[in-house]
C-alpha cells in the first residue's frame, strides 16, 4: 500500500479500521490500552490516524496473529517511543 496515494491528512478511526482491515473497536481497544494510538485526538475524543501509521498497525497485526500478546506488543511500542 502506498500512503502517498490518500488525499487526506488524517483518518477517522472509521477509515483507518476499513483499510487497515479491522473494527473500530479494535482500534479503540488498542488506544484504551496503550498498544498503538491515533497521531491526533480531536475535540470530543475523536481519534486521527496519519495514513502512515498503516505499517504500524499492520505490524500489530502481524505480531498478535503469531501469539504475541498485546501486553507485550504495548511494552515493545512504548520502549521505541521513548527512544526516538
Amino acid at each position: 500500500m502506498n500512503c502517498n496515494n490518500f488525499t487526506k491528512d488524517y483518518l477517522s478511526v472509521t477509515e483507518f479500521a476499513k483499510i487497515a482491515g479491522m473494527t473500530a473497536e479494535t482500534l479503540r481497544h488498542y488506544d484504551r490500552t496503550d498498544v498503538f494510538h491515533p497521531e491526533k485526538t480531536g475535540h470530543g475524543k475523536y481519534r486521527h490516524y496519519n495514513p502512515t501509521q498503516i505499517t504500524t498497525i499492520k505490524i500489530i497485526n502481524v505480531l498478535t496473529e503469531i501469539g504475541v500478546s498485546l501486553d507485550t506488543i504495548g511494552e515493545l511500542a512504548n520502549c521505541i517511543t521513548q527512544r526516538t
